[in-house]
């Protein structure tokens, strides 16, 4: 066989292959997930320490999303209307029922300065459906209500997980179911 039949074969088979591959890129999309929160007056900070972030796939598996530590002072995102991004990621596309949001500790400053140790659930599940379509870049902003969520307990300050809403820019869910683990 001569150079140039080997070069047009391994050209056509490129062809061939190319679009295969253009194809499956197509099917996966980006998901952001970020946080915000609701003030509450009672405190200065309310740092939440946040170790991954998880999405419920309806292949009954969890997927992860985000799976570094970051700490995340809720209510100074509140009081100046902004949002953390706590990571982002590459997922096939398709529809997901949940996201999971793992939590290691959490702690308040008091209004006169004080540390205040938070107690929190490890898990915050929140049961809120969303697709994501092929080629789409998707952000998720959850809104941790604080004033609803922290809770003075005889044992010391509580977080009970409040989502205020979840947004992904397609449908604003207002008080989504929460399971807390």
């Amino acid at each position: 066989m001569s150079l140039n039949k080997v070069l047009v074969a391994v050209i056509f088979s490129s062809l061939m292959i190319l679009p295969g591959c253009m194809e499956s890129e197509d099917k996966v999309s980006t998901l952001s997930i970020e946080v915000t929160d609701a003030i509450t007056d009672d405190y200065s900070n309310v740092y939440v320490n946040f170790t991954s972030v998880e999405v419920h796939g309806t292949d009954s598996k969890w997927v992860t999303i985000v799976d570094d530590e970051s700490s995340v002072d809720l209510l100074t995102l509140g009081r100046e209307g902004i949002t953390e991004l706590l990571g982002d990621s590459v997922l096939e596309a398709g529809k997901y029922t949940q996201i999971r949001m793992h939590v290691d500790s959490a702690y308040a400053i008091d209004k006169q300065g004080e540390i205040v140790d938070v107690k929190t659930p490890k898990k915050i599940k929140i049961n809120r459906p969303f697709t994501l379509e092929e080629g789409e870049d998707m952000t998720i902003i959850i809104d941790i209500d604080l004033e609803r969520s922290l809770k003075e307990k005889d044992s010391g300050l509580e977080l009970q997980p409040v989502i205020g809403y979840v947004d992904d820019g397609k449908e604003k869910t207002v008080d989504p179911t929460v399971e807390s683990e």
